[in-house]
């Protein structure tokens, strides 16, 4: 309340009397709470119990979080990746370079999977393309490294795969789908 009440030049008191619906500010000073919070005068004095109000006070934290949550699952891979990595100077039994090929396409499946968790169905056809293209490429090198097989065919399969993606992305979202 001080810290409010500093910015829009107002006592702590004056903010703690809106809160309580005790007086209401004016247009002018609903304005500049708005533009503080990054938020519309609307969203601002809407009640609380409607569904924007929750998603304009929890949407930058919980995206911070989601993003957070991502890269820690994401870097547990690359961990993985590095252990085997350094266990393989001590006991090589393969090439130790192909544990961060394979970790790529292991990394873009979790992203795709808290991509599909949380909804955040703008990035999917992006996820979902560069996972079909890494994990072709990645078969496609560990085959080439440890086999004799003529391999290269098997990026003939990311053709439908992509055609598939690119379909899918276009379909919209049903509207009238009640949302949890």
């Amino acid at each position: 309340q001080a810290e409010l009440g500093a910015k829009l030049n107002y006592s702590d008191k004056s903010i703690s009397k809106w809160e309580r619906a005790e007086i209401t500010p004016s247009i002018e000073v609903l304005k500049e709470i708005a533009d503080l919070f990054d938020v519309s005068v609307e969203q601002l004095i809407s009640d609380p119990t409607n569904e924007t109000y929750d998603k304009v006070y929890t949407s930058k934290k919980n995206l911070a979080n989601k993003l957070v949550i991502t890269l820690l699952a994401t870097s547990i891979v690359w961990m993985v990746a590095a252990m085997l990595f350094v266990f393989n100077s001590f006991v090589p039994f393969g090439s130790p370079w192909m544990f961060f090929v394979t970790a790529v396409p292991c990394s873009i499946l979790i992203l795709m999977i808290f991509n599909f968790i949380w909804g955040l169905r703008k990035y999917t056809f992006i996820i979902i393309s560069t996972f079909i293209w890494t994990l072709l490429a990645t078969i496609f090198l560990n085959v080439l490294v440890y086999g004799n097989v003529l391999i290269w065919p098997i990026f003939i399969l990311g053709v439908p795969l992509q055609i598939a993606t690119i379909l899918w992305s276009q379909l919209k979202p049903n509207k009238n789908k009640k949302q949890k």
